[in-house]
């Protein structure tokens, strides 16, 4: 059979056999003969759900996030079952604004000198990193006589009035949670070239890079001893009515101190501040979603304590096997996986692992909000009648 087929050499694009320009991108074309395949089935526009239109944004998230053009997105690539998580990443990606994610970073940093005086009371002394967000700061607070941390948040964040008052609303909210495990913000500071957030100073490391740094599983013990006021910190904010949102390694710091490592969670709520901004540096959707509950890929309008308790708890088989349970490396791929895939058992991969340890991970991970385990007090009861050993 032969297939009258041509692709713009520069958009690959499906267009004429005959044409000498492109006419999606005006690109001229060189002279080819038509080529001789084999015969593939006509690409999927049927059957999959009432639902689901195959449109241009799913086509082109196919493209994106598989590394295939779109016309190679056909049956013999996805089935019914892909074809509906595949519509699911397109939405998602439409919702957050982030559909530049996969392609690269688009970040505008507020870059600040040493010894720059912020709204007379905060003196920049120091660099301390840059995230999805923000450059992050080490500051002296002259008014009350201590050291702080300021998250500067990125420009390009906040260019519209409508997300800056959005952003002060929230962050005054998570202000507001006065718990000893959590991360907490001393003030919000708002000039007409950049935004911060007055934290406290952290004399330690992330969770993030601790696990890196004892690559493997934990001693049941130590994961304890870290994950009960996590747990306790979480209960704490979903009485509050605040969802974080965005549980991960990296929103978890542990402060150094003479009774050892002091675990608080950072970031609250952010993630929902940040809806419809672009804030994704390259990795950071990716690292988010490793962690993200399945009903967030479906409709982030409808988060709720239970999205926590699944990040929680893939944060939880994370400690105890020595990685996530799901670690695709790309965003389809993953998202369909919480979407549709059974986690691995955590005693089959760490085989003297106690069974209500096991049970409490796979309980934690259901996919069904309903069948989940119900709030972070309940968890955080079954994880300390544990057994040990």
């Amino acid at each position: 059979m032969v297939l009258m087929e041509r692709r713009c050499v520069h958009c690959d694009r499906e267009m004429p056999v005959d044409a000498t320009f492109c006419p999606y991108c005006g690109t001229q074309q060189a002279p080819s003969e038509p080529k001789r395949e084999e015969h593939r089935p006509e690409p999927i526009l049927h059957q999959v759900s009432e639902s689901l239109v195959w449109d241009s944004h799913i086509i082109e998230a196919a493209r994106r996030l598989t590394g295939r053009s779109p016309l190679a997105v056909d049956s013999h690539e996805f089935g019914p079952a892909d074809l509906r998580n595949l519509a699911h990443v397109s939405r998602f990606l439409e919702d957050h604004s982030m559909a530049a994610a996969a392609s690269g970073p688009d970040v505008t940093p507020v870059v600040l000198a040493p010894r720059t005086m912020l709204v007379e009371n905060y003196v920049i002394e120091d660099t301390l990193g840059m995230g999805g967000m923000g450059m992050v700061y080490q500051a002296r607070d002259m008014a009350m006589h201590r050291r702080v941390a300021v998250k500067v948040l990125h420009a390009n964040l906040f260019r519209k009035e409508r997300s800056r008052q959005r952003f002060m609303r929230e962050a005054k909210l998570m202000a507001a949670l006065y718990h000893p495990n959590i991360l907490r913000i001393h003030d919000l500071l708002e000039q007409d070239e950049w935004m911060a957030i007055v934290m406290q100073l952290v004399q330690g490391k992330s969770l993030r890079e601790y696990l890196e740094a004892h690559s493997g599983p934990l001693p049941l013990h130590v994961i304890r001893d870290l994950f009960d006021p996590v747990l306790s910190a979480m209960s704490h904010a979903h009485s509050e009515g605040v969802v974080h949102r965005d549980i991960k390694p990296g929103n978890i710091l542990l402060q150094e101190g003479e009774r050892g490592l002091t675990p608080l969670v950072a970031d609250f709520g952010l993630a929902k501040v940040l809806e419809g901004t672009n804030y994704t540096v390259s990795g950071t959707l990716l690292g988010t979603c490793l962690y993200m509950a399945p009903e967030q890929f479906q409709n982030h309008k409808k988060v709720e304590p239970k999205s926590d308790v699944y990040a929680l708890g893939v944060l939880l088989y994370q400690m105890c096997v020595g990685h996530p349970p799901f670690q695709q490396r790309d965003l389809f791929s993953l998202m369909s996986a919480h979407l549709e895939q059974a986690p691995t058992p955590p005693s089959s991969l760490r085989t003297e692992l106690p069974e209500d340890w096991n049970q409490l991970i796979l309980d934690a991970l259901e996919k069904s909000p309903e069948k989940r385990v119900p709030s972070c007090d309940e968890f955080r009861d079954r994880l300390l009648a544990a057994s040990l050993s």
